[in-house]
């Protein structure tokens, strides 16, 4: 049975959470019910870290280096 009720704003991907996710957030605290217990929050914000991945995004490798230029000669 449920506990909490978080409604997030402002955070579109949190539509990509799965059920049973565990994940981070900050909110206000709004409601509570003793019983049965219900915690109520809103203006909750998602860890960004906790947020899965759009499916089909590019994952990005390592940062590539310029190459590096040549000092001119001294002759």
């Amino acid at each position: 049975m449920a506990n909490m009720m978080v409604k997030v704003e402002g955070q579109p991907e949190a539509k990509r959470l799965e059920k049973d996710a565990v994940v981070r957030f900050t909110g206000t605290l709004t409601g509570y019910t003793q019983s049965p217990f219900m915690l109520t929050w809103e203006k909750a914000k998602i860890n960004t870290e906790d947020l899965p991945e759009e499916k089909g995004a590019a994952k990005k490798g390592p940062a590539k280096k310029a190459p590096a230029k040549k000092a001119p000669s001294a002759n």
